[in-house]
């Protein structure tokens, strides 16, 4: 795909009403974790954007199309948890992405496609990572536009996140090595438990 072509133009999308694709609890009510859940089986489908139908809170008189409140999800399909749940996958993913085949843009295409498919895709407007070296911020970047190849031996943040004004927001970061057969992590960001905080 070419640099400035739509991100689109060369994606497998799937739209995702989440009500009813995956019922995770058994209340008869898709949610968050069954779809979370079944991210593999859409992957190996060959689906990498999924669309979600709206799963805001909502009186549900036009299938959740009339929202009620922006800025929480509908309790029938999740929590705030959940929601930080499929960030951390979107990190875990960016993470199994690296290798010294995959370009920063492999990388960085990992995390996003994965919250751009749940509807996110424009609260996440920082790159997924960076090198680190002497300086902080060094060569090479994961983003949108690095077509190179990551280098073995190269250490590069994986930090992907989604920030909504009002809201707040989410971000998990790891430090990894390129390695011959994939990342080495090096910090403990992916095993950590995340606290959910609400403004007062």
């Amino acid at each position: 795909m070419a640099v400035n072509s739509p991100w689109w133009a060369s994606t497998v999308i799937y739209q995702v009403y989440p009500r009813s694709f995956a019922d995770s609890d058994g209340d008869g009510i898709g949610d968050f974790q069954g779809l979370t859940n079944h991210l593999d089986y859409l992957q190996q489908l060959g689906v990498n954007t999924i669309w979600v139908l709206p799963f805001y809170p909502s009186p549900l008189r036009d299938g959740g199309y009339d929202i009620a409140e922006y800025t929480s999800i509908n309790p029938d399909y999740g929590t705030m948890r959940d929601f930080t749940r499929f960030v951390r996958e979107a990190h875990d993913r960016a993470i199994a992405a690296v290798s010294p085949d995959a370009t920063g843009s492999d990388v960085d295409e990992a995390a996003r496609s994965v919250i751009r498919g749940r509807g996110y895709g424009e609260f996440f407007s920082h790159s997924t990572g960076h090198g680190i070296g002497l300086e902080l911020h060094e060569l090479p970047v994961v983003n949108r536009m690095n077509g190179e190849k990551l280098p073995v031996g190269s250490v590069v943040t994986v930090e992907p996140g989604i920030y909504i004004d009002g809201l707040g927001g989410v971000r998990i970061e790891d430090d990894v090595i390129v390695t011959p057969h994939g990342a080495e992590v090096i910090t403990s960001a992916s095993g950590t438990e995340l606290r959910l905080l609400s403004p007062a």
